[in-house]
């Protein structure tokens, strides 16, 4: 494998979610095995949740993506400490910018197919929100945006939560 096809992988591979040490994954030929292989995965991922990730429209998910790896490369090659005060101001940016594009996706993943009567609105809510508030997702996509810095680990716990939501208000639904 060249050079540039091993750091491809780790990139992709990386994005993906899928949890290997770098260079314990197959030996590819060029990059066309790992969009390939990569493929496969998100079908098996798609298969474990039973839904398909929904198209987000409201954020730059390649752009998302470069920001997590800028993140990541950051955290990985410069001290903390000089993160946090020599550049304060371009790595709290970089953190606020992903918040708010991670917020973006989880309105428009989570609040997509979303209904709930208008009568039975406001007790709806606090069911919805004291599950989401049991669950410990929010706090399971955070690690995984602050301290894994893994997009597929952010997307899997966004469609966690999705369920985790319809869930619960289809649960309310049949209650009221």
């Amino acid at each position: 494998m060249t050079d540039e096809v091993r750091e491809y992988a780790e990139r992709k591979i990386w994005e993906s979610g899928i949890r290997m040490v770098p260079g314990h994954y197959p030996e590819f030929e060029n990059k066309e095995q790992v969009d390939d292989w990569l493929y496969i995965s998100e079908y098996m991922f798609i298969k474990s949740f039973g839904q398909e990730m929904p198209e987000i429209i409201s954020v730059d998910i390649q752009g998302y993506k470069d920001l997590l790896w800028k993140l990541k490369k950051n955290e990985d090659n410069v001290p903390l400490e000089i993160l946090r005060t020599k550049h304060r101001m371009a790595y709290n940016n970089l953190r606020q910018e992903l918040k708010d594009m991670t917020e973006a996706i989880i309105h428009e993943v989570v609040h997509r197919n979303l209904y709930i009567k208008w009568s039975d609105a406001e007790h709806s809510l606090q069911k919805i929100n004291q599950a989401v508030a049991d669950s410990g997702m929010c706090e399971l996509i955070s690690k995984a945006l602050y301290q894994e810095k893994c997009y597929g680990s952010v997307i899997a716990g966004i469609m966690k939560l999705r369920k985790l939501v319809l869930e619960a208000a289809e649960e309310e639904d049949k209650g009221a």
